[in-house]
């Protein structure tokens, strides 16, 4: 995603990746002769970032001098590919994001009036439970997409004196 974000934003995809593999070559490099010295490791790199970005429908637009970093050695990379999202390629992957509410912790409350006059006070909870209160007094929580039918209390006889 990180590569995907890069080359939205006009830079080279393998600007946030470049120091991961540097660093990833460095402990290889300890155990083999494997190191980002040679031309033809360098453009393995550069052809798995293509094959990474080509589902997306993502191709390579040109060359780009890749930016120097503060503080750090130099770097074998000296350039990266330029990578444009290409609308007459189908793509055949693609990178979802998306907003989410946060649930509230604040208490919401509905009221609800039925046509028989009956009266119903809904409470949601910070747990995303519902508590349904009639007039009538009669209580039920609802958890989560759970439904659960309110029924009326049985009437008690009045005493007569």
């Amino acid at each position: 995603m990180n590569m995907i974000d890069s080359c939205e934003s006009g830079k080279s995809a393998l600007e946030p990746v470049v120091e991961k593999i540097e660093q990833i070559f460095s402990e290889i490099g300890k155990q083999s002769d494997c190191t980002l010295n040679d031309t033809l490791t360098k453009q393995g790199i550069g052809r798995m970032v293509k094959t990474i970005l080509n589902p997306f429908g993502y191709t390579a637009f040109k060359q780009r001098h890749l930016p120097k970093r503060k503080g750090a050695a130099k770097t074998p990379f000296q350039t990266g590919a330029l990578y444009i999202r290409d609308n007459t390629k189908t793509a055949t992957m693609r990178v979802v994001k998306y907003i989410e509410e946060v649930k509230s912790t604040s208490k919401r409350t509905a009221t609800v009036t039925l046509d028989t006059g009956e009266t119903y006070t809904l409470t949601q909870k910070p747990n995303g439970n519902v508590e349904v209160k009639s007039t009538s007094g009669k209580t039920a929580i609802v958890k989560n997409d759970e439904r659960l039918p309110i029924t009326k209390q049985k009437q008690r006889p009045k005493r007569r004196n």
